[in-house]
């Protein structure tokens, strides 16, 4: 018997290492008279928080991970994607729900067609204490009417310091017409989502307290907490004041200097500020330590995100550059990535064995090589040539910073105030743009004492913003390519327009990737993309004539990361209805995890391979060196990578192996994310399914094997698509152009 669809989703989304998380999933699993399940929405990918979930045992509770420093308006957004139910609630952890909170805000909602959103009242409890709602009555007194918001009126919403939306509830038809959550919106996102809701509907409040908190995860300190409400709110209201004239909303905002001064005393009280003043004036001096802490814990932060906020409209820009009087005898050229030489990045290796082989002067430059004793041979070679950055050398980076700063001091100066000021990561922080801007230094010192003259980053992330820092700090050109995850994946994708505009070139691989750079970036930018494919050593990749085992099992290869974007979920799902259908295979996949971002996703994978039971049909062999994917290669009878689109934006572009494969004759089998359909051609050079389809799949890899010719025909048109789009002796010409211009700029 099938279970009653929920009438509600619940989204609570949590960070790592919530102390009040157990007691907020209880007080809504506690819930009655209402059908619903809980989303919780969390980057914490600890075994410990998988033990904690597990412990509820409750098939209401669902969980989905997301990166670290995603943010509560891309969680809600991900719960709202997840919902078929007819209206979401949206809270976090820090706030727990009386036992009716659930049912008042839903009849609230349902018995006013006029209402998209209904908000409550809270109170505040010392921990431990007793639950009750007289805590709220006796300490600030019960309002007796509740606030009402009318469609249009955002002072009203604005000037309203009791709506405080830490729990509230919306329909599900209303963000068809108002829009999701702006995820760009650190804090507030929810009043900016209010904002935009009151051109259609009403917001009303429950006049009853719902939810309470009992401090465990809230800054302790008031003030503070409400004068970043106020930036907060402030900051919304310049955007959307600009948004309303542009788009002739039906929302009416009030002067923004009349209303600053009514937000501004719901938090200054003056019997505070006496407060502090006394305090500070007869503080015990064996106090010192705390007011030191509550310095660099409390207003520090602050004070670092308001000066970016606003440094940053200052438009800080790089410093220009004068041409370099290098002769193109002793110029030379650099390559600085995080990773290298790198089991999943080969096409990185062929690429500078390429251009080492065609005469360019190349010296590489990374922070590690993360798994040294499985390279092979010419993986080897690249590994004792290349200078690593970390650990960084403390005593050579200070020399550094005194010979850059007593050369050109403004440049120094301007070059840390544009790192302090751009969002170049997700995890940016003042003591993060300190290590940015000392690697810059680090990599640029090193680069002097090399001779370079234009340096390159094969990844346009974070890689590429401190590539464009170095090359500026030492007056040099640089350039970027962009592939795959720092285009797509939202955690990875900062600051490009910066990164491509200020390149002398920039280089993607696929038409797929440059349609997408011209949609973000200006026009004078894309001039100066240039599409080059990425390429293999066909020398490297000699198939031998395929032959079956008669009656033996079909061998199926995939060789990928474990990550979501490799769809393999759907491969082991292919797999056991291969398996059911009685049919004899073998499957092998190479690769291994990638963490942290996709831990859970790796625990995911596997309990679906125990509870399909196909330990006698699917063997994981974890990453392996390349010359033993090779024989895996050539031993294989099918290929398949099933890609998908990854819930944070994540795909494959180009997969590597993909091409790899098809130039070892094999037949694919693979889907149209991406640039796929630019390496694939359905029927002609390997087999097109659609993406997360395991039944679509699982009937593709049944067609091959038991079509032998199509099989060999489709291997056959794989290797000539190779050859002719695909061969790093081809592709290779268009960088050596690139790069010899970049080192002999008046050729």
């Amino acid at each position: 018997m099938n279970k009653p669809a929920p009438e509600l989703t619940i989204c609570l989304t949590s960070h790592r290492d919530d102390r009040a998380l157990k007691g907020a999933i209880e007080s809504i699993l506690h819930q009655q008279q209402v059908r619903f399940e809980l989303l919780l929405v969390s980057d914490d990918l600890r075994p410990k928080f998988r033990r904690l979930i597990d412990s509820f045992d409750d098939s209401r509770l669902r969980l989905i991970n997301v990166s670290a420093g995603a943010g509560i308006a891309y969680g809600r957004n991900i719960a709202i994607k997840h919902s078929d139910a007819a209206l979401l609630a949206f809270t976090t952890s820090d706030w727990l729900l009386l036992p009716d909170a659930l049912q008042r805000m839903a009849r609230a909602i349902n018995n006013d067609p006029a209402a998209g959103l209904v908000g409550c009242h809270y109170f505040d409890i010392a921990p431990g204490a007793p639950i009750r709602r007289e805590h709220f009555r006796n300490s600030v007194g019960f309002p007796a009417n509740a606030p009402e918001i009318s469609p249009g009126d955002a002072a009203g919403l604005l000037r309203n310091g009791s709506l405080r939306q830490h729990f509230f509830m919306v329909r599900k038809s209303v963000f068809e017409i108002a829009g999701q959550f702006d995820e760009s919106i650190q804090r507030g996102s929810e009043l900016e989502f209010s904002l935009r809701l009151l051109g259609d509907f009403e917001i009303r409040v429950v006049p009853e307290p719902l939810c309470f908190t009992q401090g465990l995860n809230r800054s302790k300190d008031r003030f503070f907490h409400r004068l970043r409400a106020f930036i907060a709110r402030n900051d919304i209201l310049s955007r959307l004041s600009a948004h309303s004239k542009a788009a002739q909303s039906t929302v009416t905002f009030p002067n923004r200097h009349h209303l600053r001064r009514s937000l501004a005393s719901q938090f200054v009280n003056l019997a505070q500020v006496k407060h502090a003043i006394r305090i500070f004036l007869g503080f015990p001096r064996r106090n010192f330590h705390r007011i030191r802490n509550h310095l660099k814990q409390v207003v520090a932060p602050y004070c670092y995100r308001f000066a970016i906020t606003y440094l940053s409209k200052w438009l800080i820009g790089l410093p220009k550059i004068k041409p370099s009087g290098t002769s193109p005898k002793d110029a030379a050229i650099a390559y600085y990535t995080w990773n290298f030489p790198a089991f999943s990045q080969t096409f990185i290796q062929r690429e500078v064995t390429a251009l080492a082989g065609a005469g360019i002067p190349l010296t590489v430059f990374a922070d590690t090589c993360k798994n040294p004793e499985a390279l092979d041979e010419q993986a080897r070679y690249w590994y004792e040539r290349t200078q690593y950055l970390m650990p960084l050398d403390q005593q050579r980076v200070l020399k550094y910073r005194r010979m850059f700063l007593r050369a050109h001091p403004l440049r120094y100066l301007n070059l840390f105030m544009f790192v302090m000021t751009r969002s170049y990561a997700h995890y940016k922080s003042f003591q993060n743009d300190r290590f940015i801007f000392a690697k810059a230094v680090y990599l640029a010192g090193l680069l002097q004492d090399r001779h370079i003259t234009h340096l390159h980053a094969p990844w346009a992330d974070i890689s590429a913003f401190i590539v464009m820092v170095a090359a500026r700090l030492l007056g040099i050109t640089y350039s970027l390519q962009g592939r795959a995850h720092e285009l797509h994946r939202k955690q990875f994708a900062f600051a490009l327009d910066e990164k491509f505009s200020h390149a002398l070139f920039a280089v993607t691989n696929t038409q797929f990737n440059r349609r997408h750079l011209a949609s973000i970036l200006n026009g004078r930018t894309v001039q100066k993309l240039h599409q080059i494919y990425n390429g293999v050593d066909l020398a490297r990749f000699r198939p031998g004539e395929k032959t079956r085992n008669a009656g033996g099992p079909v061998r199926i290869l995939s060789v990928a990361r474990l990550i979501e974007e490799k769809g393999l979920v759907y491969l082991l799902q292919a797999c056991a209805q291969l398996r059911d259908r009685g049919i004899a295979f073998q499957c092998d996949i190479i690769g291994g995890p990638e963490e942290p971002y996709y831990l859970n996703y790796h625990l995911q994978l596997k309990k679906l391979y125990r509870c399909l039971r196909l330990r006698e049909q699917v063997s994981f062999l974890g990453p392996l060196s390349f010359d033993r994917i090779l024989t895996h290669y050539q031993s294989a009878d099918i290929f398949v990578l099933p890609c998908v689109i990854a819930e944070n934006g994540g795909r494959d572009i180009i997969p590597n192996s993909l091409i790899e494969a098809m130039a070892m004759r094999l037949p694919v089998i693979a889907t149209p994310v991406g640039g796929i359909p630019e390496m694939v051609e359905e029927g002609i050079s390997g087999l097109i399914v659609p993406p997360g389809d395991a039944a679509a799949l699982a009937d593709a890899i049944r067609k091959l094997i038991d079509d032998p010719q199509l099989s060999a025909e489709l291997g056959r048109n794989a290797r000539k698509r190779v050859e002719e789009r695909f061969d790093i002796n081809r592709n290779i010409a268009s960088y050596i152009a690139l790069f010899k211009a970049a080192l002999d700029p008046g050729s």
